[in-house]
């Protein structure tokens, strides 16, 4: 990574290439040379949904994508604006954006994309949208819940998000699950689809073409050096955000932490008609190939996706991240684990719930309402609500261990997390920072990324992690705990959603998957192979009812009611021609 400055002293000024790409090992956030990474985020101003008479595109030469700039609120200077304000002018340190208002089929971020690179800051990008071909109905169910725009608009979205090494992860859902459980398998099948795509892109040779790009891309580079001319260079992390009180079904008896525990577990379960995820080699592989920084880490098996014909077919994680979207830390006396008037933290429950499982963790959004904050503490109230956002502190060194950061809820956005006056953002023009925004600021200055080195700058204590084998720090990312335990399988996780919440998962195999084979083949509908089959098996046996009514009737001619040595013959399939299994007949 090039910094302009020491990374040792108080502000950071990297530039983001492709050595300092994120990628998921196990439970855990690396960059490309080892380094362990931890999500320091803000949540980005939506734009405006039609500013077209305000908001002109600074950077397009091409008419049709300067027009639709304009007309989805994309000015690239005004977007980079707010991050040069954040990083430059107010000198937080912060190094990710989450967005949540794109539209990549119809407009090229190729300059948002490259001037935050530059400013060193990381991109979580949204494969949904709330409008048009992007919506992932959550009171739809399955299978009719994943449509083929969706899959046409995701698709889209990673050809131009996979360019950019900045891109941190894609979001395939934002609280989808939060009422019911019905849209579950759509998110599966949808981000299994998304992997399979991103894997068929990257390991393609030759020529690709674009949506939003409009040139011919070489599969090994660049040929004019036009950065919306790259092709898709790596498969980005898949996030799912969940609510923190998100319900599993109608039925459920459980908390919210073990009902989020359940469904991180559905999200990122495996299953397989031929083979099993085999944890002895899991760990062997991390074991055996995963080296401390700065040898760069290399990944535990590959991530499993669609794959196989309709007999042999292997489902894998979903999603490679698990979000939470978080209001709980409500109070400045609120502690980790117990709180000053002896009720457990906030935290500390949902922390335990998740410390062991598969996947990282981060927090997608973070910030109490200004409303509810500090209500039980009139002296310490302000007028504001201002948070003091002492949560930042517990994330980067309580829960180190098995959270990779977090998202503070939100530069611009509700009234009641704003960390800004002046809004709605405009699309334009910067907002005034409150004290909300500077608290933020001075707890941020005290955490790094982390690594081998410890969790933060500012650990008044020992930095040992629960649930480590050995009790010792796990910042080692060839440590089993780096890793955590593998998947569990998908029948596991769907038996215990039907005893404890009454939910029936939709099969994996019985989702519709939208994409092509290698040849290039018409898309595939697995739920339509899976009717083919059915079909097929409603006349085989009705081929084998007709067969059993005429070896009736031949038996009535052939042998008297009562014979009971022809029944048994039958009975056993031994009639010196063609044989009927263990029918017998009657």
């Amino acid at each position: 990574m090039s910094t302009t400055n020491d990374v040792t002293t108080t502000t950071i000024r990297p530039i983001v290439g492709i050595e300092d790409a994120i990628h998921v090992r196990g439970r855990r956030l690396y960059r490309s040379d080892g380094t362990r990474f931890l999500v320091r985020g803000i949540a980005f101003p939506a734009p405006p949904i039609d500013s077209s008479t305000s908001v002109v595109s600074s950077s397009s030469s091409n008419s049709n994508s300067h027009s639709n700039s304009r007309r989805y609120g994309y000015d690239p200077e005004s977007w980079l604006a707010v991050l040069r304000q954040l990083r430059l002018d107010l000198d937080v340190e912060f190094n990710a954006v989450r967005l949540y208002r794109m539209h990549p089929d119809v407009v090229d971020y190729v300059d948002f994309f490259e001037g935050a690179a530059g400013l060193g800051i990381y991109v979580i990008v949204p494969l949904t949208s709330a409008t048009g071909n992007g919506v992932l109905d959550r009171d739809v169910g399955p299978p009719d819940c994943y449509t083929r725009g969706l899959y046409d608009y995701g698709t889209s979205a990673l050809s131009q998000y996979m360019r950019y090494p900045n891109v941190l992860a894609g979001v395939v859902g934002n609280e989808v699950m939060d009422t019911s459980f019905d849209s579950a398998a759509c998110v599966r099948a949808y981000a299994m689809d998304m992997k399979s795509y991103m894997i068929d892109a990257t390991s393609t040779t030759g020529t690709t073409r674009t949506r939003t790009g409009g040139g011919e891309m070489m599969g090994g580079g660049m040929d004019d050096g036009s950065s919306s001319m790259r092709p898709p260079s790596r498969v980005i992390p898949l996030i799912y955000a969940s609510q923190d009180s998100s319900p599993v079904g109608p039925g459920t008896i459980l908390d919210k932490d073990a009902a989020l525990r359940l469904t991180t577990d559905y999200l990122t379960c495996v299953s397989s008609t031929s083979s099993g995820y085999d944890m002895d080699v899991y760990y062997d592989h991390a074991a055996t190939t995963v080296r401390s920084p700065p040898t760069p880490p290399h990944p535990p098996p590959p991530p499993l996706a669609r794959g196989g014909g309709p007999d042999d077919v292997t489902f894998g994680p979903a999603v490679d991240i698990m979000g939470i979207n978080v209001e709980s830390w409500c109070s400045s006396t609120q502690e980790y684990k117990t709180n000053r008037d002896g009720t457990p933290g906030p935290y500390y429950h949902l922390h335990e719930a998740l410390v062991n499982v598969s996947v990282p963790i981060i927090f997608t959004e973070m910030g109490c309402p200004h409303s509810q904050y500090d209500r039980d503490d009139p002296i310490r109230r302000t007028p504001r609500g201002t948070r003091d956002w002492v949560d930042v502190d517990v994330v980067s060194r309580d829960m180190y261990d098995s959270w990779s950061g977090y998202v503070a809820y939100a530069y611009d956005g509700p009234s009641d997390f704003a960390m800004t006056s002046g809004g709605p953002w405009n699309g334009m023009d910067v907002l005034i920072p409150t004290a909300d925004m500077y608290n933020f600021k001075m707890r941020v200055a005290g955490t790094v990324d982390g690594g081998a080195a410890g969790a933060t700058t500012n650990t008044t204590t020992t930095n040992t992690k629960r649930g480590s084998p050995s009790g010792v720090d796990n910042d080692d990312s060839s440590s089993r705990f780096a890793y955590g335990p593998p998947p569990r399988r998908c029948d596991e996780v769907a038996s215990e959603l039907l005893s404890c919440c009454d939910v029936r998962v939709y099969d994996d195999g019985a989702m519709v998957s939208y994409r092509s084979d290698a040849g290039g083949a018409e898309a595939h509908d697995r739920h339509s192979s899976h009717l083919s089959r059915y079909a097929a098996s409603a006349a085989l046996a009705a081929f084998a009812l007709y067969a059993i009514v005429r070896l009736g009737q031949w038996r009535s001619r052939h042998h008297p009611v009562g014979d009971d040595n022809a029944r048994l013959h039958h009975a056993n399939g031994d009639d010196g021609g063609a044989k009927y299994g263990a029918i017998t007949l009657s």
